[in-house]
C-alpha cells in the first residue's frame, strides 16, 4: 500500500470526472442490473470492478477506472509532497462518475466526496471468500459517496450554456479527466458542479451503523427475547439480513445472551460490515469462551478487512481444536493461502495489525 499524503490545510480543492459503465445500483451484476456503456449491453466476462462503484464494503466505497494500472496526476494539481513517486495516497477528491446509457450521451450518475485517489491499481486479497478481493483506484466513506437515481441522471456532461452540444472532454483511449476545483474552470465543468449541488434525489450509500441499534420492530414490542431472536434467525434462513439485524438488537434490548450477539455478529457480517461484526464478536466470546462457531467467523472478517496476521493466529488456534476431517482441511488450506501472501508480501499493509 502506498503512504498516504495529507494535503496542506491551504491545498486546492481537485475534482476528477471519471467515466464507468451505466447501472441501476453499482452492487454488482444481477439479472435487473446489467451494465451498459454507450447503448450496448456489456458482457458480465467483459465488465471491470467498476460494477461495484456504490456498494458499501465495511463502511465504505471503492470505486475503479478501467484501462489502466497507473493515474498520473497533473502536475498543476498536485502539493509538492505528491509530486514523487508513482505509488501515491492522494486525499482531498471529489470524483465525478459518469457514464452513457445511449449514444453520444454521458451523464452524472454518481460522486465520491472526501476521496482518496490512489496512484497505483490497490488490491486486497480475500481468502475465505474470494468474490470479495478488492481492486480500486478510488476509495470514500459510505457515507459520502452519493449515487443518483436513474430518473435523477439529467445533466449530460460536457453541457454548459449556450452551448448546443457537449464537449468531449475525454481524449481518445482515456478514461479519467482532472479538473482544479478553484480558480478558472471550464463552463461546462462549473456547469456540472452546479447541477451537484442542485441535486435532487441523490443518496448517500448509508451505513448500518447510523441506524438504531435496538429499534424494536412495529409488530414486536410485546414480544420476548427469544420470539425475536427466533424470528431474527428465520430472517436469516431468508437471506433477509436487514431485519435479522434489528430482530436481533431487539431481542438483546429485551435480555443479553450470547445466541443474540452471535445473531448480530453474523448479521452484520452479511451486510459487509465487518469492522462492526468483530467488536460484537469481542463480546459474543466474553459471553461464550472458545466458541468455535465465534472464531470461524472472526477469522472471516479479519480476513475481509485485511488483517491477515491476525486471521492466520485465530485460523492455528482452530486447527488445534478441530478434528481431523475436511473441515480440518480447509482451515489448513486457508492458513497456508495466507502464510504464504505474507511471505511473498513483506511491505503489505496485511500485516499491519
Amino acid at each position: 500500500m502506498p503512504e498516504e499524503k495529507q494535503n496542506p490545510a491551504d491545498a486546492m480543492c481537485r475534482i476528477a470526472f471519471v467515466r464507468i459503465v451505466w447501472m441501476k445500483n453499482y452492487e454488482g451484476i444481477t439479472p435487473d442490473d446489467r451494465p451498459r456503456s454507450m447503448g450496448e449491453l456489456i458482457p458480465e466476462e467483459k465488465a471491470g470492478n467498476d460494477v461495484f462503484q456504490f456498494s458499501k464494503y465495511d463502511g465504505h466505497c471503492y470505486g475503479y477506472v478501467g484501462g489502466t494500472d497507473q493515474i498520473t496526476l497533473p502536475p498543476a494539481l498536485c502539493p509538492e509532497d505528491e509530486q514523487d513517486g508513482d505509488d501515491i495516497a492522494s486525499r482531498g477528491w471529489k470524483i465525478i462518475f459518469c457514464a452513457g446509457k445511449e449514444k453520444r450521451s454521458l451523464r452524472i450518475v454518481g460522486w465520491y466526496n472526501n476521496a482518496t485517489l490512489y496512484t497505483r491499481e490497490q488490491y486486497r486479497p480475500c481468502f475465505t471468500n474470494p468474490d470479495y478481493e478488492l481492486d480500486y483506484f478510488f476509495e470514500t466513506r459510505a457515507e459520502d459517496a452519493v449515487l443518483l437515481p436513474e430518473s435523477a441522471r439529467r445533466f449530460v456532461l460536457g453541457h454548459a450554456p449556450g452551448r448546443k452540444e457537449p464537449e468531449e472532454i475525454f481524449r481518445k483511449g482515456s478514461a479519467i479527466r482532472f479538473v482544479a476545483g478553484t480558480g478558472k474552470r471550464p463552463d461546462w465543468c462549473i456547469a456540472a458542479e452546479d447541477f451537484l449541488a442542485d441535486s435532487t434525489g441523490a443518496r448517500a450509500v448509508s451505513s448500518h451503523r447510523d441506524k438504531p441499534a435496538c429499534a424494536l420492530p412495529e409488530e414486536g414490542t410485546e414480544a420476548s427475547a427469544e420470539s425475536l431472536l427466533e424470528k431474527s434467525m428465520h430472517c436469516m434462513r431468508e437471506d433477509n439480513y436487514e431485519a435479522a439485524l434489528t430482530l436481533a438488537r431487539a431481542s438483546l434490548n429485551l435480555r443479553i445472551t450470547p445466541e443474540g450477539k452471535y445473531a448480530e455478529a453474523y448479521s452484520l457480517y452479511c451486510l459487509t460490515e465487518f469492522s462492526e461484526a468483530l467488536k460484537v464478536l469481542d463480546e459474543y466470546e466474553a459471553l461464550s469462551p472458545g466458541a468455535q462457531n465465534g472464531r470461524e467467523l472472526k477469522a472471516f472478517c479479519l480476513d475481509m478487512t485485511g488483517r491477515h496476521p491476525e486471521c492466520l493466529r485465530v485460523l492455528e488456534k482452530l486447527l488445534g481444536e478441530t478434528d481431523e476431517g475436511e473441515e480440518k482441511e480447509e482451515i489448513a488450506r486457508l492458513a497456508d493461502e495466507i502464510r504464504a501472501y505474507l511471505q511473498e508480501e513483506p511491505d503489505s499493509d496485511a500485516q499491519t495489525d
